[in-house]
């Protein structure tokens, strides 16, 4: 092959490589609560917040319309208005697109724990719900990322709801990353203000996980980044667990 030949092939990467860049929308709900509405209840966290601002931020900065975000943090992530976003923004996704939920909070077995719990089961922001307005959405990237205690119990069935657990549809396109598996807990680290979990998540995807330098942070990349460096932070106690249905070289991120 000469080199005109090799110059021309090239320009076409680079082009088809840009046209898919550009066509491709990014549609994100991130919820953070640090602030719970029940006093009594006690469940009052330090970072919470500050991790999804630290996610949104992160996706403002890579190139990610703002009109295309929710940020629900505190007060504002009831679970009516998480619902209520999820549907709305997933909504405006097409099949070329990627959708992302990010939730940081407390967790539970079986469902996540919104602004207004009040310590009954009916207003948990069960698993069942995230997975019905994931199953709707027409993009053909999926991401359900959550720093939460027991987070990994999203792969069992909820015993209280008898909701199926998040399972994963062959067509679906999904990938769950969760901060912990079934039976941790997750750790808020002082010396980061974040979670371990969203640290090392929002660093990696910064750049840092980009272990060939080709400016493209693919799952594998994410996943096994930020699982090392939690596995460190924690000393071994707080493992993040992956699951789906996806090409482990399948871009998540596009570095400027």
């Amino acid at each position: 092959m000469n080199k005109s030949i090799k110059y021309i092939l090239l320009i076409i990467i680079c082009f088809s490589y840009l046209q898919v860049k550009s066509q491709r929308q990014i549609y994100a709900v991130i919820v953070g609560v640090s602030d719970y509405k029940n006093d009594n209840l006690k469940l009052d966290l330090n970072y919470c917040d500050d991790d999804a601002r630290s996610f949104y931020n992160l996706l403002v900065t890579s190139g990610v319309n703002k009109e295309n975000i929710a940020l629900l943090t505190d007060y504002n992530a009831s679970k009516k208005n998480i619902i209520n976003k999820l549907n709305l923004i997933f909504s405006k996704a097409d099949t070329n697109d990627e959708v992302i939920f990010f939730f940081s909070g407390h967790g539970s077995k079986g469902s996540f724990i919104p602004y207004d719990y009040d310590g009954n089961y009916t207003t948990l922001l069960d698993y069942s719900v995230v997975k019905s307005s994931f199953k709707k959405c027409n993009a053909n990237k999926k991401l359900c990322i959550a720093d939460a205690c027991f987070s990994g119990s999203i792969k069992h069935p909820s015993i209280k709801s008898k909701e199926k657990a998040m399972t994963i549809d062959k067509k679906s396109g999904i990938v769950v990353i969760m901060s912990s598996r079934d039976y941790q807990t997750s750790r808020e680290m002082p010396s980061l203000k974040n979670g371990a979990f969203t640290y090392y998540l929002v660093k990696g995807l910064k750049g840092y996980a980009d272990k060939n330098k080709d400016k493209i942070i693919t799952v594998s990349e994410m996943y096994f980044y930020t699982k090392k460096y939690v596995k460190l932070e924690t000393q071994n106690k707080q493992v993040p667990i992956i699951f789906g249905n996806f090409d482990e070289n399948m871009p998540i991120l596009y570095l400027n």
